[in-house]
């Protein structure tokens, strides 16, 4: 009960967040006239998916609800791997960037209020990253909490019927689909093979990707080795895809074809290759998770209708 109400409280400042994005956008149309429209829509997208989620869970926590403990499971530990494969990034950025950045700003800064900066950044990471989804994910996995819920709901729910490693994978598929559907048209480049593609190709592919996102995710919910095999082939392909056409080129002329702020495209040009280090990294965990996941689908497909 006491991680439900921390949780609906949590969700509640995510939504929060949307009001604020959205006097951010208006205050961005005061300055520069146009709207940061590509830029605080798909905040808003998350902060909004995020609050919902946090305070459905929450509500499903205070019930002691099998499907609330199950993607309790799911969710914080895919946000505590994303946490500590990020965690490099986020050290580089507060020790090395934000002070060039602060040093571009002018010399004026002070040392102790740079280092001041450095640590509270860095404390604001570590514990959205790794400490908040490190204790929902201790907390959650506990053997009393699993045997809990299974006292308390009796009842035979959705998130019984396929192993948690495979719900995961189905899960964050799902989202990568919903997520790639709603940011649609806010963006004006997808890259492919090495190009930008832009306008309607842009769009064209982008929905593409996310149906299949959404096919794959139902197929591995329902234990179909072939939506396992489709997910392969498109990270692979993706992730390929992906590589080339970043490795090539900038991340900076990325955001500037979709259409990104000026000030979203310099941040990007400060990071340079060492954010496209990162992203091609992290598709090997998960590469490696995919590969994890494939030793349940032949025990459990037999069962499955």
């Amino acid at each position: 009960m006491v991680f439900g109400v921390l949780e609906i409280l949590f969700g509640a400042m995510c939504w929060l967040m949307v009001p604020m994005a959205l006097m951010a956008m208006a205050a961005s149309a005061h300055r520069t006239g146009a709207p940061a429209t590509r830029v605080v829509v798909p905040g808003i997208v998350v902060y909004g998916l995020m609050g919902t989620v946090f305070i459905s869970l929450g509500i499903g926590s205070i019930l002691a609800r099998r499907w609330a403990r199950a993607l309790w499971v799911c969710a914080s530990g895919c946000w505590l791997a994303a946490g500590i494969l990020a965690t490099p990034l986020m050290v580089y950025v507060a020790l090395v960037q934000m002070p060039r950045s602060l040093d571009a700003a002018g010399p004026t800064t002070p040392a102790v209020a740079v280092y001041v900066i450095q640590a509270l950044t860095l404390g604001m990471m570590l514990l959205f990253y790794l400490v908040i989804p490190g204790a929902l994910f201790w907390f959650y996995s506990r053997p009393n909490v699993k045997r809990t819920c299974e006292v308390r709901d009796l009842k035979e729910r959705w998130t019984d019927r396929c192993p948690l490693p495979v719900l995961t994978l189905s899960l964050v598929s799902a989202l990568g689909g919903v997520f790639m559907v709603l940011v649609t048209p806010f963006f004006r480049a997808f890259p492919f093979f090495g190009v930008f593609v832009t306008g309607v190709g842009a769009v064209v592919l982008m929905l593409i990707y996310g149906a299949l996102m959404l096919a794959v995710a139902w197929g591995l919910y329902r234990l179909r080795m072939a939506a396992w095999w489709a997910w392969l082939a498109t990270l692979v392909l993706m992730g390929i895809s992906s590589a080339v056409t970043l490795w090539q080129t900038d991340l900076a002329i990325l955001y500037g074809q979709m259409g990104m702020q000026p000030e979203v495209v310099a941040r990007a040009s400060m990071l340079g290759s060492t954010a496209t280090l990162w992203g091609t990294f992290c598709v090997v965990p998960w590469l490696a998770w995919g590969l994890y996941v494939r030793r349940y689908l032949p025990k459990a497909a037999p069962q499955a209708t």
